[in-house]
């Protein structure tokens, strides 16, 4: 998948968490310790969003891998060190998965933990 397309995906999926009634915080954030696609308030519950599109939800799901998690874990743990009054927040990891087919995201809230 190109960048480009990527970048489609995780617009589609930003504007779709909008609707959703999430309060997009970040996008794209990059750190020494790896990157987050969205950081997002659900309410009072402050979530690191991970987008994966492939060719069916499950492949998606799956390419999210413990490497990936604790990357993500490690990012989101520099991010919180730099914005204290987000730490405050309980946050929790999701991954949304997007069906490159059906252009669908299957949103799989609290997919891993610290």
């Amino acid at each position: 998948m190109s960048r480009a397309q990527g970048s489609a995906y995780e617009q589609q999926v930003a504007d779709w968490l909008v609707r959703q009634n999430l309060q997009i915080v970040e996008r794209n954030y990059h750190c020494r310790g790896g990157e987050i696609d969205i950081i997002a308030l659900d309410g009072k519950q402050l979530c690191f969003i991970e987008i994966r599109a492939r060719n069916t939800h499950r492949a998606a799901l799956e390419s999210v891998d413990h490497r990936k998690q604790q990357k993500t874990i490690l990012a989101a743990s520099i991010y919180l060190a730099g914005n204290p009054k987000l730490a405050k927040h309980v946050s929790r990891f999701d991954v949304i998965a997007v069906d490159t087919a059906t252009k669908k995201p299957l949103w799989i809230k609290a997919a891993y933990t610290l």
